[in-house]
């Protein structure tokens, strides 16, 4: 099941690229669709992309000084 979800994101994907949508919003898209299809909760979703950003890493740099 997770190979057909896989394939959904990808589809999700392609499908924005083909409407002329810039890539950002394309995999913005992906995401969104992720999180549906895995049943990813919000407040997850977004500690975890807050956590993997560069931004927060140089804010945590810049706290520790």
């Amino acid at each position: 099941m997770q190979l057909v979800f896989l394939g959904i994101v990808f589809l999700v994907i392609v499908i924005l690229l083909a409407l002329k949508r810039p890539l950002y919003q394309a995999i913005l898209g992906a995401l969104i669709a992720a999180a549906l299809l895995y049943r990813i909760p919000p407040r997850a979703m977004l500690s975890q992309t807050a956590r993997a950003s560069p931004i927060s890493s140089v804010c945590s740099k810049r706290a520790a000084r």
